[in-house]
Parts: structure tokens; sequence; C-alpha cells
């Protein structure tokens, strides 16, 4: 398969100046396979929707989330290491009440073994407070009557407050070394003088009777354990999650491009139609998925001359580069490095995932033989 995808890579750059060249017809509005838009986490081997996505990456699910412990659908709940999203009416996604659930599962009545009705014993600092207690730096949920104090307060502020760790629902207690608060939507844990979210997600998923049975193929991967919060430098606003870009610009030398689908058929990379469009490799990954998203563009073009990638030897580490998606939101990366290759230049190393949120732009460079170009200018770039 490796031998495969360097001779289409070679194929693909190396034909830019040969007319009649045999390309497939994928030419429409960019669009991303598999479009029922639930993607693969491979981290855990779960899978998480569209919504749920966007609501993680637009709503600090690196650290008040976690990584899923069950798959996601379209309707349903979805279990995170630290907490839990529902989809209520009209398909809203808000954070579910992980917190007061877990606990009534842990906590509540239960049934013995032989058919009675018995408690669980819990925590005396689940019993509401008769009164506020004083101090300046507590903070007293009156609909809840509990508090929350010193570093536990402290964290709850840091981490959102009552909109993402919902309301109180215990006093802080000690259970062997480590102090806890349960509070609607999570757990806050305190070890050592260190205050983190508790990893509740396993416990309620199998509370719940919700499976956490890894996933296997038919889905595009999304990397969110790669995530970091980008902002772009202003040109364009941030896309929330994965996106199909339509449009490219390289403002340092004067691209401003459509972007055309461009498939993989048989392993054989195929080049774009229109010589002054970008093609994007939908088959290999698009932006939000963190990984490396791969475009190609023609230099040259018989009876035509220069055409869109002709100056792309000239990008330089530091240029920006911005990907718009059809609601004008989209993508901004900045060039990390500038390499010209061999022609036989090993194309798995080149398309495959770079460990990181990348861009990977390719065009044909270096000396011409009167058929083909020697060499292959490489451009990456990182998200920001």
């Amino acid at each position: 398969m490796l031998k495969r995808t360097v001779i289409a890579i070679l194929f693909m750059l190396t034909g830019s100046l040969l007319p009649g060249h045999a390309l497939a017809a994928d030419t429409g509005p960019s669009s991303i396979p598999n479009a029922d838009s639930v993607y693969l986490i491979p981290a855990t081997d779960s899978t998480i929707s569209d919504e749920n996505l966007t609501f993680w990456t637009t709503n600090e699910g690196d650290a008040t989330l976690g990584l899923p412990i069950t798959s996601g659908d379209h309707r349903d709940r979805q279990i995170f290491t630290y907490g839990s999203l529902r989809h209520g009416k009209g398909g809203l996604v808000t954070r579910d009440q992980a917190g007061s659930q877990l606990a009534t599962y842990r906590f509540g009545p239960a049934n013995s073994p032989d058919g009675r009705l018995m408690g669980i014993a819990r925590p005396e600092a689940f019993n509401p407070l008769s009164e506020a207690p004083s101090g300046d730096s507590v903070h007293f949920d009156a609909k809840t009557s509990h508090s929350i104090k010193g570093s536990f307060a402290s964290a709850y502020e840091a981490l959102g407050g009552e909109p993402v760790l919902g309301r109180p629902i215990s006093e802080a207690y000690d259970s062997g070394n480590v102090r806890f608060q349960w509070f609607q939507n999570t757990v806050l844990q305190s070890s050592g003088g260190e205050v983190t979210l508790a990893p509740i997600g396993l416990e309620l998923a199998i509370r719940s009777h919700r499976t956490t049975e890894r996933v296997t193929g038919g889905y595009r991967p999304v990397y969110l354990e790669r995530f970091t919060g980008t902002n772009g430098d202003g040109t364009l606003g941030e896309a929330p999650s994965v996106f199909a870009p339509v449009a490219i610009q390289i403002p340092s030398i004067g691209v401003d491009a459509v972007v055309e689908n461009v498939p993989i058929v048989d392993g054989v990379m195929q080049t774009p139609q229109d010589v002054w469009a970008v093609g994007w490799y939908n088959d290999l990954a698009a932006p939000g998925q963190f990984t490396n998203v791969v475009m190609a563009g023609h230099r040259d073009w018989w009876g035509v001359g220069p055409v869109i990638f002709y100056n792309l030897d000239a990008v330089q580490v530091g240029d920006m580069v911005y990907l718009w998606d059809a609601d004008n939101l989209g993508a901004t990366y900045q060039v990390s490095d500038v390499e010209i290759v061999d022609a036989d230049v090993n194309a798995g190393d080149v398309v495959s995932d770079q460990q990181g949120d990348t861009l990977t732009l390719i065009t044909c460079g270096g000396n011409f033989d009167g058929e083909h170009y020697l060499s292959r200018v490489i451009i990456r770039a990182n998200r920001i």
C-alpha cells in the first residue's frame, strides 16, 4: 500500500505540464465523507457526534469533561471522564447532572439480593445546612443549602462555576486521604493540596448500564487528546469543529483560491481539474480533526504557464495560511517548515499524521528535465 501511495504522489506532481491528463470527476462543493458527522476518538476508541464535538471544543471540554467514556450519537447522553452531555429539545446540547445522578446511584436506595429495599449510608455532608456559614470567602447556595469554602471555592470559580459544575449538593468531606465535594454536574477532589475534577465517568457509565465497548471502523478520527484552544490572528473566525474548506488564502504569495475536492482513487492521489484551484484530499483528514490536512496545487500547466502554486516555494516560516468554510469561518495556520525534497520522496511520510494539528501543502519544484519536475515543495504549517 505504501508503494502505491508513493507512485500516486509522483504521478500527481509530475503531470502538471502534460496535456490531456486523466482526472477523476469530483469537482462539486467541498464535503466530508461519512456525512453522518460521527467521529472516532482513537485515544478511547469511542465516537462523538458533531454536536457534542462542537460543544466540547467551544466549552473547554479538555479541562471540564475530559475524553469520552461512552460513545455518543445525535440523541442520547454521552459520558466523559469528568461528567456528561445530553441532547435536549431541538437537539440542544447541555451539561448533564452527572454528579447528582452518580450520588443517587452510589448512596440512594437499592434492592438487596433478597429483594428488600435498602439504603446505602451516605456522608452527613449531603445533609443541607440549617443556616449559611459565616465568612467573606464562603459561597453559600441558598437553593441547595450547601456551601463552598477555601480551595474548593477557588477551584469552583476557576473551572467555570455554576454554568459548568452546577450547584453544590454536598459539603466537602474526607474519605481516606482524599477530600471530596459533590456538585450537580461533577465532583471535585483534593489531594496533596491540589483540587481537581474527580474521574466519575467510568463509575457512572457502569452504574447506569452504559456500554463502554470499543468502536472499530467506519469513522473519521478526531484526536481530542491533542486539543489546544486556537484563536487565529483575527483574520477569520474559528470554525467550531470539523469542517470542509471551500477557500484558501496565503497572503504572502498572493494565493486566494477556491478549494476543490480531490479524491484518492485506488491508492492514486488525483489532481485538481481547475489549475487555479487548490486540491484538498478529503479522504485523508479535514480541519478540526487535530491531524494532518493535505492539499496540493499545480505549479504550471501546458498552454497556461504559471498557475496557483507557482510561488509556493517563496513561502517563508512564519507566514499565515487561512482555510475558509462555507459559513465564512475557518482555521488559521502558521508556516513552520519549508522543504524541497526529491521527487521520489516517501509519500507516506508527507501525507501521514504529523502528531499535531497541521496543514501540508504540496507542489512541484526544483529542476525540470523537459517532462518532469525533479523535486517537490513541501510546506508544513501548524494551526494557531
